[in-house]
């Protein structure tokens, strides 16, 4: 059974702007998975997530941090617009380690 977070209606997710969801053992989001309005930084760090897709029902995102995991693919991010770091080291991306911080001025 893959381990994943289900969609919670947007009262019952944390309040906040950060929202980290390290270490949960998560393979995956929920396809219907969102941040709140106020959450701008989103952390997936230490889980074993291969695919992060929908990443664009979160347009507010402005700092993404999906560090060790073992992705794969990513999908949505380029609709980010507010998106100003991505931090994705170290991560199995397409069978090589990449180690790397983007950042945006």
């Amino acid at each position: 059974m893959a381990a994943y977070l289900r969609f919670l209606p947007l009262s019952l997710l944390p309040q906040g702007t950060v929202l980290d969801l390290s270490a949960r053992g998560m393979q995956k989001l929920d396809p219907n998975f969102i941040c709140s309005e106020d959450t701008r930084t989103l952390i997936l760090d230490g889980n074993h997530i291969m695919k992060l897709d929908h990443l664009e029902r979160s347009p507010g995102l402005q700092r993404l941090s999906v560090a060790s995991n073992r992705l794969v693919r990513m999908m949505g991010v380029s609709r980010l617009t507010e998106l100003r770091a991505m931090i994705t080291m170290p991560c199995i991306l397409s069978m090589e380690i990449i180690c790397m911080t983007l950042c945006w001025p």
